[in-house]
C-alpha cells in the first residue's frame, strides 16, 4: 500500500532556528513512513490558492501545523468596547495563511500535529490540546523528549489510522 501523507503547513519565511526545526521534524515525519506534501509560499500569489490547498490537503491522512509569530503585538486590545475587551501585549500572531491551513484541517477531519512557539495567541492555538484529532507540541521541545513524544506517537497512529480508512 502506498504511504500516508501528510500536509506540513510551514511558515513563508523562518528565522534559521525555525528553519532547523522544521527540517528536523519533516525528518522525523518521514521516518515514521509518511510521504510530506506542501505547498511553497510562491503559489499563494496566484489565483485559487485556497482551493489549490484544499485539494492538496484532501488528499492527505494527516497535518503538521508549524505555528510561529509573523506579528508580535506589543501592545494592543482586543475587540475593543465590546464586552470581550482585553488588553494584548507580548503577543504573537501567525499568518492568516497559517490559520487558514488549520481551519481546513481539522474542517477535513486530519489528525493535526500542532507545533507552537512561544508567545502565540490566536485561534484554535489558544484550545489545540482540548480539541479532538489535536495533538500539541511546543516548538522549543526536543524531538526526543517525553513532551514531544507522546503527543507526536499518538499523532502519527491516528494518521495510519486514517489512511487505513
Amino acid at each position: 500500500p502506498p504511504s500516508p501523507t501528510v500536509f506540513l503547513s510551514k511558515p513563508g519565511a523562518a528565522n534559521i532556528d525555525v528553519r532547523r526545526f522544521i527540517e528536523a521534524l519533516t525528518a522525523r515525519v518521514s521516518e515514521q513512513g509518511f510521504d510530506v506534501a506542501m505547498i511553497e509560499p510562491s503559489i499563494y500569489a496566484t489565483t485559487g490558492a485556497v482551493a489549490e490547498v484544499r485539494r492538496v490537503m484532501s488528499g492527505c491522512s494527516g497535518a503538521v501545523v508549524v505555528a510561529v509569530p509573523d506579528l508580535e503585538v506589543r501592545d494592543g486590545a482586543w475587540r475593543r468596547s465590546t464586552p470581550q475587551s482585553r488588553e494584548v501585549s507580548a503577543t504573537g500572531l501567525t499568518t492568516p495563511w497559517t490559520s487558514l491551513e488549520l481551519g481546513l484541517a481539522v474542517g477535513l477531519g486530519l489528525p493535526i500535529l500542532l507545533t507552537i512557539a512561544d508567545g502565540v495567541d490566536a485561534g484554535l492555538f489558544d484550545y489545540g490540546g482540548r480539541e479532538p484529532n489535536v495533538y500539541c507540541v511546543g516548538l522549543t521541545d526536543h524531538h526526543l523528549s517525553r513532551s514531544f513524544r507522546e503527543p507526536f506517537d499518538d499523532w502519527c497512529g491516528s494518521v495510519r489510522e486514517r489512511a487505513r480508512v
